[in-house]
C-alpha cells in the first residue's frame, strides 16, 4: 500500500522508467493478500508468520524475473 502511494504521490525516482515502476507494482500487489492472510495465522502461529513475512519479502522485492526480461530485451 505504501509502494502504491508513493507512486500516486509521485515520490518515486524521476529517473525511473514507467515499465520498472509498472513491473515492481505487479510483483508487489499479489503480496498485499499473502500479507493480510499471514496476520490472521501470525495470531495462532507466530513463528510461521515471521518466517512468511521474510519469504514474501524475498520473493517480492528481489527482481528474478527483471533480470531475464532485460536480457531478452538486449
Amino acid at each position: 500500500m505504501l509502494w502504491r502511494y508513493a507512486v500516486r504521490a509521485r515520490l518515486v525516482r524521476p529517473d525511473a522508467v514507467d515499465e520498472e515502476i509498472q513491473t515492481l507494482t505487479a510483483r508487489l500487489t499479489p503480496g498485499l493478500g499473502d500479507y493480510m492472510v499471514l496476520i490472521v495465522v501470525g495470531l495462532f502461529l507466530p513463528i510461521v508468520a515471521i518466517v512468511g513475512y521474510l519469504a514474501i519479502a524475498v520473493v517480492r522485492i528481489v527482481p528474478f524475473g527483471l533480470r531475464k526480461h532485460r536480457a531478452a530485451v538486449r
